[in-house]
């Protein structure tokens, strides 16, 4: 007789895939941090922010951000989307750049955005200088404008592009940022402040 074969296991993701995870009961709404996935469709977040901890976090599909959701880029290389990613308003992209490629994202597809808040923070101990100016999202961007941008610890203006969208630091910003100038792409700018109103 011969002996019977065993199917390789399949490989698993750690336990710290899922870490950080908790519900919020009075919005019914999901955050957690995603190091690595087995699913095959898109991510779809209409509440809570999912963070991607991964280069692949979000797999081979689309990325849909829905009213209520954010997602949040904190790899420390950039973070691939295989396909389309679509953000709408009442929404937020919280990115993490830690100034040796962590903090970017790549997208596959179309990059849309209609409204919603982009927040960059600088983590790791980078310190970027006033006239940087840092690439964000390398995508075929269609209409894309966030409402609100801003940028823990300087004035900035975002710059869009036909493929993408990168922010320029125009100033070290203490006490409350002024509205920024108009964008590059001549669209407005908007305040660069965390604390500050959407323009």
């Amino acid at each position: 007789m011969h002996p019977a074969r065993r199917r390789p296991a399949r490989p698993r993701c750690p336990r710290a895939g899922l870490a950080n995870e908790r519900r919020n009961h009075q919005r019914q709404a999901i955050s957690a941090r995603i190091r690595c996935n087995t699913y095959t469709g898109g991510t779809q977040v209409g509440g809570g922010t999912l963070a991607a901890a991964s280069p692949t976090a979000f797999g081979n599909g689309d990325v849909y951000v829905g009213s209520g959701g954010g997602i949040r880029i904190a790899a420390s290389a950039p973070v691939t989307i295989a396909a389309r990613y679509t953000q709408l308003d009442n929404t937020t992209l919280d990115i993490d750049i830690d100034g040796n490629g962590g903090g970017s994202l790549r997208v596959g597809g179309s990059f849309t955005v209609a409204g919603g808040t982009l927040h960059v923070k600088f983590v790791n101990g980078y310190t970027p200088k006033a006239g940087d100016t840092i690439a964000l999202v390398d995508g075929a961007a269609g209409s894309t404008q966030f409402s609100t941008v801003t940028v823990d610890g300087f004035e900035a203006t975002p710059v869009y592009t036909a493929t993408g969208v990168s922010i320029t630091l125009s100033a070290a910003c203490r006490g409350g940022c002024p509205p920024s100038p108009r964008s590059a792409s001549g669209r407005p700018g908007t305040p660069s402040r965390r604390a500050s109103a959407s323009a």
